[in-house]
């Protein structure tokens, strides 16, 4: 199956929300445990970026968080047809 990562998920799960996190982490490991592709849009990986670097004052961290982030999922890329 494909999942299609909301934004808002996407920052609690990385941790931009507090609060939010532990649900969002639950979300994305039930995904990975089915073998589902997990979505995000090229279009929300901007915006991820700029409210995560916004949240986490510590650009090291903005970065780990990220770089590990980045190699579970698959980034789908948005084009006039969609």
């Amino acid at each position: 199956m494909r999942v299609l990562l909301d934004t808002n998920i996407v920052l609690d799960y990385l941790g931009a929300n507090q609060g939010f996190t532990e649900d969002a982490e639950k979300v994305f490991d039930l995904a990975t445990k089915r073998k589902d592709i997990k979505l995000v849009s090229s279009s929300a990986i901007t915006d991820i970026l700029y409210v995560l670097r916004r949240a986490v004052k510590d650009r090291n961290l903005v970065r780990e968080k990220y770089e590990d982030f980045r190699k579970r999922i698959s980034i789908l890329s948005v084009t006039e047809k969609e």
